[in-house]
């Protein structure tokens, strides 16, 4: 493991030259003070097992790694490093005054850079709700409003990949008409163009062309059976294509990386399968019989696919999780561990981290002191597994937040839309109840070496894709 990003600075004084015995000198006296750090950092990049604490010297010399944002006790938006520092307040105004309720939610980020999005909500006394989307420029500041409704309430946000376009998910309030619908839309991101209605159903769930041309929409039915599944133009903001397909037992369809294939479960046949299927021509492969409902992602570099089988069709502890290379289907790896209920890929496409429930055993519990200590919490393992062997480590057991928990049923829907990972892969954010009882942001080592530690209070962490 190699120390770097640090620099040294040296003493200039001004007509003198170094003799090569001070350099030597402060060599040396360099040396002896890089051992401890120097231990440490073996210490960490040993063999998995006991989790060392993490150092509060190791975190001043820690590379930064995108930001992260999330929403602070008071309800409002704020961003900052994985250190801690950094800290930004991007809104001030959550709370009660003059009779309307606000706060804020859905943080999320954009693919290419460091823009966010987030939702803004307003209750008035007589119970009406009116939504709004903001922005941010490329500095994560300056948030502005983009779209704001009083007929539809955005509850989930997704960037398209070029950053021009936040694709929205609102739900209908009384005042729209078909109240508890959903719509899906497009607002541009620098609110200079009109919304743009896309489809409607219920339920709904997407996923981006990487190339900003469609969105491939899975539509109404259910995530057990029926509904459609359908090529949404961007340009024309029409239906492009109407797959003669039975799609079932699944949520969210997924886009390869390349923008070629898409996945998706089919009927067809009789039974349930995993299609991997050509968006554009004939090409058409069978991955596996699902049995169950199947939750399913690319890596980024599209050469594997994950997929987990469930015996219910939302939030469950049963899930059995697969490594799929599509073309080579020997290789498929499958988790020792069968309850996971959520997984998300590490940037380099070799890991992938994942959630499974604590179940009750009749013995006391055993958490971080940093974490809340309460039989009545719903604690979760965060572990990584390798995807080529399968070979899996622990990174946490916490107490998960009512806000995160929320999120867990429709997981393979956010992980379209951001990660959990950072941008180097060497870390895992999540929300935990604190030793407190308040709500905070965790980070995990990936590596499984470290001990997981406190950030800040706040709940809804969310990483920059970079």
């Amino acid at each position: 493991m190699a120390v770097t990003g640090v620099r040294w600075p040296g003493v200039l004084r001004t007509g003198a030259r170094r003799s090569d015995s001070d350099r030597q000198g402060r060599s040396r006296r360099r040396a002896l003070w890089l051992l401890p750090l120097a231990a440490a950092l073996l210490v960490s990049c040993s063999m998995r097992g006991a989790q060392m604490t993490q150092s509060s010297l190791l975190e001043r010399f820690e590379r930064r790694s995108g930001l992260i944002a999330f929403i602070a006790l008071d309800g409002n938006v704020a961003t900052t490093d994985q250190t801690g520092g950094r800290l930004a307040q991007l809104t001030g105004d959550a709370g009660s005054r003059d009779g309307v309720r606000r706060w804020y939610a859905s943080p999320t980020w954009s693919a290419r850079g460091r823009n966010l999005a987030f939702v803004r909500f307003d209750q008035l006394q007589d119970g009406s709700v009116s939504g709004a989307v903001l922005t941010t420029d490329s500095a994560a500041r300056n948030p502005q409003v983009v779209w704001e409704s009083g007929e539809l309430a955005p509850v989930y946000l997704y960037w398209s990949p070029d950053g021009r376009w936040v694709s929205v998910l609102s739900q209908r309030t009384a005042g729209g008409g078909a109240e508890g619908g959903m719509e899906l839309g497009l607002v541009d991101a620098s609110g200079r163009l009109s919304y743009k209605p896309l489809d409607t159903g219920l339920p709904l769930y997407w996923a981006w062309d990487p190339d900003n041309r469609f969105m491939l929409a899975h539509v109404g039915g259910g995530a057990a059976s029926g509904g459609r599944l359908t090529l949404l133009d961007i340009r024309e903001g029409t239906q492009k294509r109407n797959f003669n397909v039975r799609p079932t037992r699944f949520q969210s369809p997924a886009v390869s990386p390349d923008g070629q294939r898409m996945l998706y479960v089919d009927s067809e046949s009789g039974s349930a399968q995993l299609v991997l299927r050509d968006i554009e021509g004939p090409g058409l492969d069978v991955l596996k019989t699902v049995s169950g409902s199947a939750f399913f992602s690319f890596s980024r570099d599209g050469r594997r696919v994950a997929v987990m089988e469930s015996s219910s069709p939302q939030l469950s502890a049963d899930g059995t999780l697969r490594v799929l290379e599509p073309r080579r289907l020997e290789r498929s790896v499958e988790l020792d561990d069968p309850s996971v209920i959520a997984f998300f890929w590490a940037p380099d496409s070799r890991r992938i981290a994942y959630l499974i429930p604590v179940r009750p055993t009749g013995q006391e519990l055993v958490v971080e002191p940093v974490f809340a200590a309460d039989p009545d919490q719903l604690y979760m393992h965060l572990r990584v597994m390798d995807a080529r062997s399968g070979d899996s480590w622990a990174v946490a057991t916490f107490p998960i937040t009512n806000g995160s928990l929320n999120g867990l049923q429709f997981f393979d829907q956010y992980t379209r839309s951001g990660s959990i990972w950072s941008p180097d892969g060497n870390w895992l954010v999540f929300s935990a109840v604190a030793r407190g009882g308040f709500p905070g942001i965790f980070l995990g080592s990936a590596s499984g070496n470290l001990r997981p530690r406190f950030v800040t209070r706040g709940d809804l962490g969310a990483w920059s894709i970079r």
